[in-house]
């Protein structure tokens, strides 16, 4: 029996919580992207197999890590700016994404047919953007907010391709180091340069349980998600790792639901639901 199809979804229902902690958090973007970098860091470090690591381009390594910086804070920026029924569906295009990339640098094939699933995408897109414009009870900025996500779903796309091309072996935490390590370092030293230690020792202080709970979330995240997603890149095919990442949006709307953070109605989950069908219709045909 092959487990990592039920890792990858326990993987991308764990991951899904992430647009919902960034909204449950008072704390701001900044001190966020720095825990999460720097518990990944601290993760990776204590688990990545090195004579592996050592291997890889020093340049494919910045790379990532470059791309990660913008990934998470485009991430967190937008789902802050976006209820969870418009940001998430939104974000979660990046395995559309990721067939065009497969084409590009993966020698995958495109037939006629997917180009038929194209408009329906959009226009289930247009719909959850319609439904949510009006929506005045959560504060929202979709002007901000939408740009912001479709460049964290170009970014994951990024980094899934390029994860995918690189020989890092069997240990997920090989891919989470090469994508942490270097962003880690870089954005701690942006984040210091830009704030006084001082500052940051009375944010720590001032909201010590919210940081002791995000550090946790983030762990906890780590281990389920990010590790279990990682492990499965290589070991699903391409067209099951994208149904299953599919699962994702359903599981944040769940949340989002569960915490107050966003109006469902049955007009928002038939659009949804689209969507999903139309991206899983894409990649089958």
């Amino acid at each position: 029996m092959n487990i990592y199809p039920i890792i990858q979804f326990i993987g991308e229902s764990t991951l899904s919580f992430y647009p919902i902690l960034i909204k449950l958090t008072k704390l701001d973007v900044p001190f966020n992207t720095f825990i999460r970098l720097a518990t990944y860091f601290i993760l990776a470090s204590l688990f990545s197999n090195y004579d592996i690591i050592s291997n890889i381009s020093i340049y494919k390594i910045l790379f990532l890590s470059v791309v990660n910086i913008i990934h998470i804070l485009a991430s967190y920026h937008g789902n802050r700016n976006l209820n969870t029924t418009i940001g998430v569906p939104l974000f979660y295009v990046y395995p559309f994404i990721n067939i065009i990339l497969g084409i590009l640098f993966l020698n995958e094939t495109i037939s006629s047919t997917k180009f038929l699933f194209i408009g329906p995408i959009l226009y289930s897109i247009y719909r959850l953007y319609l439904n949510n414009k009006d929506d005045n009870q959560h504060k929202q900025n979709l002007k901000v907010g939408i740009p912001l996500i479709l460049l964290a779903a170009f970014t994951e796309s990024l980094i899934y391709i390029t994860i995918k091309t690189t020989e890092l072996g069997f240990n997920p935490w090989n891919s989470i180091f090469i994508t942490y390590f270097f962003a880690a370092i870089i954005y701690t030293i942006h984040y210091f340069n830009s704030n006084k230690i001082s500052e940051i020792k009375k944010l720590y202080y001032d909201n010590k349980p919210d940081v002791h709970k995000l550090i946790f979330a983030n762990i906890f995240i780590g281990l389920f998600g990010y590790a279990f997603r990682f492990m499965s890149i290589k070991q699903v095919p391409t067209l099951l790792y994208t149904v299953i990442s599919y699962t994702g949006i359903l599981s944040a709307i769940l949340f989002g639901a569960y915490f107050n953070l966003d109006t469902i109605n049955g007009n928002k989950i038939f659009w949804i639901i689209c969507l999903i069908l139309s991206l899983i219709g894409l990649k089958i045909y």
